[in-house]
C-alpha cells in the first residue's frame, strides 16, 4: 500500500495547529504564576504583532517542530522585542516532537532570577530557624533594630538595550550595633 502523503497546505496547517496548541499549554502553566490576566498573544503570519504569550513581564516566544532550532528562535524573540520597542526580556520556550519542554532566557535575566530566589531562600532559612521573627509584634519590633532597603531587580539586556526592572526586591540590613569603645 502506498505511503499517503499530505499537501503543503495540510501540513503548514498541522503545523500551526501544533504551535497554538503549544503556546495555549505555556500560557496556561504561565497564568498559574502570573494570574488570571495571562492569555496567548494574538498573531499575524509575521508573528511580530504580540509575543505568543502575553501580560506576563517577558516576551514569550513559543517553539514546537521535530527538532527546534533554538538559536534561530532566540534571534526571532530578540528582532520581535526589539521592533515591538518594548523593554522586556525574552523567555523562549522550545519543544521538540516526543520531548520535555525547555526554556531559554538570557544569562543576565537567568543571574537575576537565581539572586531573587537565593534571598528568599535564605529568609525562609532565618524565619524557619527562629533568626527572623514570625508574629506580627515582634517583626514590628525587629524593623525598628533594622533598616528595610527596596533594590529593585534590574535586568540588563544582552545586546546593550536599557535596563528592564521586573520588580523590587525588599533586603532587610540589620541595624548597626552599638560600637564598644
Amino acid at each position: 500500500m502506498a505511503k499517503k502523503t499530505r499537501s503543503a497546505s495540510a501540513r503548514g496547517k498541522l503545523s500551526r495547529m501544533k504551535g497554538k496548541v503549544f503556546e495555549r499549554e505555556v500560557a496556561r502553566d504561565l497564568r498559574a504564576i502570573y494570574g488570571e490576566q495571562v492569555k496567548r498573544g494574538w498573531q499575524a503570519r509575521e508573528g511580530t504583532d504580540a509575543p505568543d504569550v502575553e501580560n506576563v513581564p517577558y516576551w514569550v516566544e513559543c517553539k514546537h517542530h521535530q527538532r527546534v532550532n533554538v538559536r534561530a528562535a532566540v534571534a526571532q524573540a530578540r528582532a520581535d522585542v526589539k521592533k515591538s520597542k518594548r523593554e522586556l526580556p525574552i523567555l523562549v520556550v522550545v519543544k521538540d516532537n516526543g520531548e520535555s519542554p525547555l526554556a531559554v532566557l538570557d544569562w543576565g535575566v537567568f543571574v537575576a532570577l537565581l539572586e531573587e530566589l537565593e534571598v528568599q531562600r535564605n529568609e525562609s532559612t532565618l524565619l524557619k530557624s527562629g533568626a527572623l521573627p514570625q508574629g506580627l509584634e515582634e517583626r514590628e519590633r525587629a524593623a525598628q533594630a533594622r533598616e528595610r532597603v527596596l533594590h529593585p531587580l534590574m535586568v540588563v539586556p544582552a545586546e546593550g538595550g536599557a535596563p528592564v526592572q521586573l520588580r523590587e526586591v525588599e533586603v532587610f540590613v540589620p541595624a548597626q550595633p552599638p560600637s564598644e569603645g
